[in-house]
């Protein structure tokens, strides 16, 4: 049985992660929804030489390519690529909400619901790259 300390301190953990997450969706979605940084630009150039199937041109050292591979095969139902890659890193964004309530309320993967708690705020932080 846990103690009511415990109790306690995942209840904050939980509110303190919600209202981040909130405050971030928020925050980005608000101010950076016009802007674009250097990676976002590389991303969707990547993502323009394998839609013109230019394999050899999309390697890349620095840039994971699983991004630029959902950013190519979603421009087949948008060809703004831009837009294509705003809307998976808010989707990414939201799935990862998603999993934080999995994590937490769940407890899918421990029985202690502190470290279920600890786990969802590294979770969101580490979601929150995405943007």
């Amino acid at each position: 049985m846990p103690s009511t300390h415990n109790q306690n301190i995942s209840r904050w953990l939980l509110a303190a992660t919600a209202l981040s997450y909130g405050f971030q969706l928020v925050w980005f979605g608000s101010l950076c929804i016009h802007q674009i940084d250097i990676d976002g630009i590389d991303y969707i150039g990547i993502a323009r030489h394998l839609r013109s199937h230019q394999f050899y041109s999309a390697i890349n050292d620095f840039r994971s390519p699983l991004l630029s591979w959902m950013i190519a095969a979603g421009s087949f139902f948008d060809g703004d690529l831009v837009l294509v890659g705003k809307v998976l890193n808010i989707g990414s964004y939201l799935l990862c909400g998603a999993l934080l309530y999995i994590f937490y309320v769940g407890r899918c993967c421990t029985s202690s619901r502190k470290a279920s708690g600890i786990r969802s705020w590294l979770l969101l932080w580490r979601c929150c790259g995405f943007l």
